[in-house]
């Protein structure tokens, strides 16, 4: 199950929604501009830990598209997502891919092992921290609206992510 869609388009919506700051290293999209520092927009709770979750937490039970179609409008919501630069979104993703396989026991240190900056690294976790809640927070809204047990164990699945970043 795929929960990533093309974001690209929403740049500018997502500039306007973090006060046209890049959330990782606080730069402002002038800075980026005028710097010619390439941009990509980043899923600030990473598509791979949901399809990670899926996978292993809810053994890929089965479920229509239509009960899926919510989680995946969620998380490629402008409230998930952060525009910042192709390098340290890279180093973003790798550094996922590690804490996730388990290969690292918290983002924080999966971001040392890929040479994120300290500063980046505590204002990634922080991010990731404020999305995770977001997300667990409307999940748990459609687990109680659409009576649905899964929206729940999701959220509660993304809570116990959330306590691991180690920041």
């Amino acid at each position: 199950m795929s929960f990533r869609k093309s974001v690209t388009h929403k740049a500018g919506r997502v500039w306007d929604n973090s006060e046209k700051k890049d959330l990782y290293t606080g730069w402002r999209r002038m800075k980026f501009e005028q710097e010619g520092v390439g941009q990509e927009v980043d899923h600030i709770v990473e598509c791979q830990l949901w399809e990670y979750m899926w996978e292993n937490a809810f053994d890929g039970r089965m479920t229509t598209r239509g009960r899926l179609a919510p989680v995946v409008a969620l998380w490629n919501d402008v409230d998930n997502l952060n525009v910042t630069s192709e390098r340290l979104n890279q180093s973003k993703g790798d550094a996922f891919e590690v804490w996730k396989d388990g290969r690292e026991d918290s983002l924080w240190s999966a971001l040392v092992r890929y040479n994120v900056p300290g500063n980046h690294r505590a204002k990634i976790c922080v991010a990731f921290e404020e999305a995770a809640g977001w997300l667990a927070d409307e999940l748990g809204e459609l687990a109680d609206e659409k009576e649905c047990e899964l929206y729940g164990n999701m959220a509660s699945e993304l809570e116990w992510w959330c306590d691991r970043t180690g920041n």
